[in-house]
Order: structure tokens, then C-alpha cells, then sequence
């Protein structure tokens, strides 16, 4: 490389122009501002925070010891490890479901 030529990579790096922007600051929406009220949750259903947990409903299979989360938009649970409901034996599966803003029960 002859030595202008140099000389122009290095005045490139820098003065920052020639670099590209951030693939992902691109593709994804700005985060959030922070602040303001909590309006996620999870953790594990228990007999203290079970009816306020709960996803409640004519086929709410829920029950303490199995999981929960929550935000704005929906509730769910989330069967424990080693109960069996269904075929499904092995835990991980969501068994509730429901709106936040229009609960139409599980």
C-alpha cells in the first residue's frame, strides 16, 4: 500500500467515517425508558400467592409448586418438573393461559 493511501485508512479510523453501524442497534427497536411501575412477574406458585398468581378458569390445571409469569398483556403457568398431565410427563409446559386486559378464564 503506497503511503497517501496509508495515510487516508488512518485518517478514516480516525475520524470515524467509513465505519459501519451496529447491525443489531439497526434491526432492534430503542429499549425501553426505565423507571416507571413493575409490570413483570414470576416465579413459583405457592399457597400464599396462589390466588393471586393463579390463572383462574373452568380448565385451570394450576397448582402450588408449578410456575408462573406475568406482564401488561397476559398470565400464564407453567407446569413443574415431574408432573405428569397429559403425555407431556416431564414439565416446561404452559397449562394456563389468560388475557390481563379481557380474562376470558383458561
Amino acid at each position: 500500500m503506497s503511503r497517501p493511501c496509508c495515510l487516508f485508512v488512518v485518517w478514516l479510523l480516525a475520524t470515524g467515517c467509513g465505519s459501519a453501524p451496529d447491525p443489531l442497534e439497526t434491526a432492534l427497536p430503542p429499549p425501553p425508558p426505565e423507571g416507571g411501575p413493575v409490570v413483570t412477574a414470576a416465579g413459583r406458585l405457592t399457597s400464599e400467592n396462589f390466588e393471586k398468581e393463579r390463572v383462574p378458569g373452568p380448565a385451570s390445571t394450576g397448582l402450588p409448586g408449578d410456575y408462573f409469569m406475568r406482564n401488561d398483556k397476559i398470565r400464564l403457568v407453567i407446569q413443574a418438573p415431574g408432573r405428569a398431565i397429559g403425555p407431556c410427563p416431564f414439565g416446561g409446559n404452559v397449562i394456563d393461559l389468560d388475557r390481563v386486559s379481557d380474562p376470558a378464564g383458561d
